[in-house]
């Protein structure tokens, strides 16, 4: 007798493209493109983090390392509503390519993409081979509800599907 077990376990996403940061006007910016089908407005002016894993080659080895960089949260910054106060009546259309690159800040005096990245990372850039890193909103999971009787937090479809097949799996 065969079981078949599925879960649904990817997620809408922001995706850092390769060689993701660029300088605008003297400000450093990321990057990146749509996994899946995100809904794009819900990603401006939020905390977010970057998290993925990077190959990386080593003198004798390729190694893969997994990203959490808490410390250096960004944001895809909007227009202030009193600077645009039609903006809830008439919303404009959110461009990915133009209305979706985080910031990462004002202070940096190195303005060499390169370096910004070696020092976002950790890692000389010549070492690393590939990535695979996202942006993912830095809220944590939270009990909601009068009765604290809801759950909040970002992928929670996907983890109560993956966490459901592994209790089905493991009672089979």
């Amino acid at each position: 007798k065969a079981t078949i077990l599925a879960s649904h376990t990817d997620s809408p996403a922001l995706k850092l493209k390769p060689h993701p940061i660029f300088i605008e006007d003297e400000l450093p910016f990321l990057r990146v493109e749509t996994y899946g089908s995100p809904t794009l407005n819900t990603w401006i002016n939020r905390d977010l983090v970057i998290a993925g894993r990077l190959l990386v080659e080593t003198s004798d080895e390729i190694t893969q390392e997994l990203l959490f960089l808490e410390n250096a949260p960004v944001m895809i910054p909007s227009l202030a509503i009193h600077l645009d106060r039609e903006t809830n009546e008439k919303p404009k259309k959110i461009d990915k390519q133009h209305h979706l690159c985080p910031l990462l800040g004002i202070g940096r005096k190195d303005k060499d993409p390169e370096k910004i990245f070696e020092a976002l990372v950790g890692r000389k850039s010549s070492t690393v081979l590939g990535s695979d890193l996202y942006l993912v909103p830095f809220d944590p999971p939270r009990i909601l509800g009068l009765q604290s009787d809801l759950i909040a937090s970002y992928r929670i479809d996907n983890l109560g599907s993956a966490h459901a097949s592994l209790l089905a799996l493991l009672a089979a």
